[in-house]
């Protein structure tokens, strides 16, 4: 037996082996990646006393989000401006406009703590932050609110959540 030969041949299996795990890590890299994606919910809502104006398209937001206000809050009626979900990678921000008059800027820092950029009118608003890990495990609501400038007594809010909080609500029911 030729042992030169004998080492080339476990060499070059070695050598396709080798070439096998880079192959399978380099096409699941993308994966994994996603996978550390971020998924939010974001909320715009009104809280007033007044019903909705007719011909806009406002909706009352889910009992359980309206519980929660009418415990903490003066106003009897909040009704929904817009609602989007998205997911975007942790090292990039998400820029995102919610309505006419806002947007926001939403990016991770220092140790899966949430900031978010609040503009009004294309004015940055507030700047505020709030650790990622009550909101994506524990279901807690990150909320900023502000007055409302067209709108004497009114407010709005910002709700950020878990993508899936209204259906968590329903299976636990």
């Amino acid at each position: 037996m030729n042992w030169n030969r004998l080492s080339i041949c476990i060499t070059r299996r070695s050598l396709s082996l080798w070439m096998m795990v880079l192959v399978v890590h380099w096409l699941t890299t993308p994966f994994a990646v996603q996978a550390a994606d971020l998924a939010l919910s974001t909320r715009l809502v009104w809280g007033t006393n007044r019903e909705a104006p007719k011909g806009e398209d406002l909706k009352p937001v889910s009992p359980k989000l309206k519980s929660k206000f009418v415990n903490i809050f003066k106003w009897m009626n909040y009704y929904e401006i817009s609602n989007k979900q998205f997911t975007f990678p942790k090292h990039a921000g998400k820029k995102t406009r919610l309505s006419p008059k806002c947007e926001i800027i939403m990016e991770i820092i220092e140790d899966d703590t949430l900031q978010v950029k609040v503009f009004g009118e294309d004015q940055l608003q507030r700047t505020v932050k709030h650790p990622l890990k009550p909101i994506l495990k524990d279901g807690e609501l990150f909320v900023v609110a502000g007055d409302d400038k067209d709108s004497f007594g009114d407010a709005w809010f910002l709700v950020i959540a878990h993508p899936n909080i209204d259906e968590e609500t329903e299976e636990k029911k």
